[in-house]
């Protein structure tokens, strides 16, 4: 990959995003300071992030499903749990 400037990055950054460059806002992180890895407790728990347009399991869930590409996404209603199996490719609901 070519050597990229920093505006250069932003700008291809926005392109991939679909993002207009003037949306796009610069973080100043001359006064920020570096969290050490060992306060990061967190790391190695079970962790799902929901978003608008999916789901992204940390690698501690991935590990779990060692081998499966497709799963199928359950809701406990009364328990409020999220509840995911792995199923096969050709199930109706199946996710990837």
């Amino acid at each position: 990959m070519e050597n990229q400037t920093g505006i250069e990055k932003v700008m291809r950054m926005a392109s991939i995003l679909d993002i207009p460059y003037d949306e796009i806002r610069r973080a100043d992180f001359r006064d920020s300071e570096i969290i050490s890895r060992q306060l990061m407790s967190h790391i190695k728990d079970l962790q799902v992030t929901i978003r608008p347009d999916g789901l992204q399991f940390n690698n501690s869930c991935l590990i779990l499903f060692d081998d499966v590409t497709y799963i199928l996404m359950n809701v406990d209603r009364d328990q409020k749990w999220l509840i995911v199996n792995d199923c096969g490719r050709d199930d109706i609901d199946a996710q990837r």
